[in-house]
């Protein structure tokens, strides 16, 4: 055809999007031929472009989501940790780590979350529904609602070795935030090696810490 680059360029871009304005259209045989081979072609082509596209910007918007959720959980968290006696000294930036590494279990109704007796070794976060405490004499039988720390006085009065003074049952269908004592101590430690590692790049360049003035 008689047409030009940017003459070419427009047509081919209407005939792919289906536009078909009519303004050019090819007059010789090859060139009509040229077109229904390259419609079929080229129309295919733009309806898998559109698909891939489609679908990485639904990636993008879902990611988007769950971001924003995680956020918002994360801050959710936060906010109800701190109110609790065994957290109520730690900063933003520690209880940030401590959530990340935080797992979260869920129990049937009737299921044994603790048992009396046992060593703490993996502390227990009551976070939805509620549990039964109670002991083998049954002197101790107390439902507890979430948000929970289950046995916080226990720990926080014995650190070291704590013991489960009773068992705890799920009522109903609960949800446990729990983490390690190794998981705790690291992030309240972490803070204390960056600021190691700050001093000793001060030392480095000549320039004595803060804290040795």
């Amino acid at each position: 055809e008689d047409w030009d680059y940017m003459q070419t360029v427009y047509f081919l871009f209407v005939s792919l999007t289906t536009i078909g304005l009519g303004d050019f259209v090819p007059e010789t045989l090859l060139g009509e031929f040229f077109l229904i081979a390259f419609a079929m072609i080229g129309l295919g082509l733009v309806a898998v472009l559109i698909t891939l596209l489609r679908d990485f910007f639904a990636e993008l918007e879902t990611k988007r989501t769950l971001l924003l959720n995680e956020k918002k959980e994360k801050k959710k968290r936060r906010k109800k940790l701190k109110e609790m006696n065994f957290f109520a000294a730690m900063d933003k930036e520690e209880l940030d780590r401590l959530i990340e590494k935080m797992e979260v279990l869920s129990f049937f109704p009737n299921s044994q979350i603790m048992k009396e007796g046992n060593v703490i070794d993996v502390f227990n976060i009551l976070w939805s529904g509620s549990v039964t405490v109670s002991n083998n004499d049954g002197t101790i039988n107390q439902v507890i609602d979430s948000p929970s720390f289950l046995m916080e006085s226990t720990i926080l009065n014995n650190p070291n070795s704590p013991v489960a003074y009773a068992s705890v049952h799920a009522d109903d269908t609960v949800e446990i935030l729990s983490f390690c004592r190794d998981d705790y101590e690291s992030s309240l430690v972490s803070d204390m090696v960056d600021d190691t590692e700050e001093d000793d790049r001060s030392i480095e360049i000549g320039i004595i810490p803060s804290s040795e003035f």
